[in-house]
């Protein structure tokens, strides 16, 4: 993918994230690298930051928004309880990312 591309994904990503949670990601962008990025508090005491391109931001988003799973029990003393994945959602490629949060806000399910 070219730069040109990347740029337009990213800058796409960022407005569906706005749409989707403008709460959280109002005032969170900025461009690095020539590509808009979200940036978060990491560090202990509020001074570490760190941040990734919008597409990944919106990439993580979906994943963490749409996945199904469920605890099992495993029986075993030291992890008595394990996670398992039932369904995550396909957002391997920028169409598909793309595509399926445009989804969500056409549906009206955002902000969870």
């Amino acid at each position: 993918m070219n730069k040109r591309q990347l740029k337009k994904i990213n800058l796409k990503s960022m407005h569906i994230l706005l749409q989707l949670d403008r709460g959280y990601y109002h005032d969170s962008f900025s461009i690095e690298d020539g590509l808009w990025c979200h940036w978060w508090i990491c560090g202990e005491y509020g001074s570490e930051w760190d941040y990734e391109s919008a597409f990944e931001q919106l990439q993580t988003y979906l994943i963490n928004h749409l996945s199904q799973n469920d605890f099992v029990e495993t029986g075993d003393d030291e992890c008595p309880i394990e996670l398992i994945y039932q369904f995550v959602p396909d957002v391997s490629t920028a169409k598909k990312a793309l595509d399926l949060a445009k989804k969500l806000i056409e549906r009206g399910v955002y902000e969870f």
